[in-house]
């Protein structure tokens, strides 16, 4: 299907980036071992395809549902996210990340075509779609603004300008999913900034 997507799913129209665009999100973080053997593998993958730079795996997440974009975040704002997290009552779930596509993105300066490519799970763990559902409505009671009803757990591996066809992994990417993590994203900046976690133990 060729639809714009961001890095929630969530249908886009181009929008330039700012200089130091700042984001926070909650999100699921891979093991620091599995993110930094993903990084290598995405780099194995890339570089065939003329692709230099690969997500960090500093920066390897899977979205859950974020904030109001912007330069700052209000502290009232976050006190409201902190608690919306703190709210949540799930239990861990396993993720397996077996297939790899393209998603169409917004258009660079030069009006060249960009393309997330991502790793995504075929079949979504039951576990991840209740989180982000009772993620979503705890949002909603605030008064935040939330991501679609459907959720599609994946990871964003590299950009490019050409498109990619989908594929099965080989070697499926697999964790437990044990906790999930209230961060910050700052464009440049190579590491995420960890606000607050919050254990999947009910």
């Amino acid at each position: 299907m060729d639809i714009d997507r961001d890095m929630f799913g969530n249908v886009q129209t181009a929008h330039p980036r700012t200089a130091s665009h700042f984001r926070s999100y909650y999100s699921i973080l891979p093991p620091p071992k599995l993110a930094q053997e993903l990084e290598h593998r995405a780099e194995r993958w890339a570089r065939p395809r003329g692709v230099r730079r690969v997500t960090a795996a500093d920066r390897l997440h899977i979205s859950l549902n974020r904030l109001p974009d912007g330069e700052l975040t209000a502290p009232e704002l976050l006190d409201d996210a902190i608690e919306v997290g703190a709210a949540m009552r799930r239990s861990s779930f396993d993720l397996c990340f077996d297939m790899m596509e393209a998603w169409k993105g917004p258009k660079d300066d030069s009006g060249r075509r960009q393309y997330a490519i991502v790793l995504r799970c075929s079949s979504p763990p039951r576990g991840a779609e209740d989180l982000y559902r009772d993620l979503r409505k705890e949002m909603s009671r605030y008064g935040l603004p939330v991501g679609p009803l459907k959720f599609e757990p994946h990871i964003t591996v590299w950009y490019q300008q050409g498109w990619l066809e989908s594929k099965r992994l080989a070697q499926p990417v697999r964790f437990r999913a044990d906790r999930f993590w209230l961060v910050h994203s700052i464009t440049g900046v190579r590491r995420l900034e960890h606000i607050a976690s919050w254990p999947l133990k009910f």
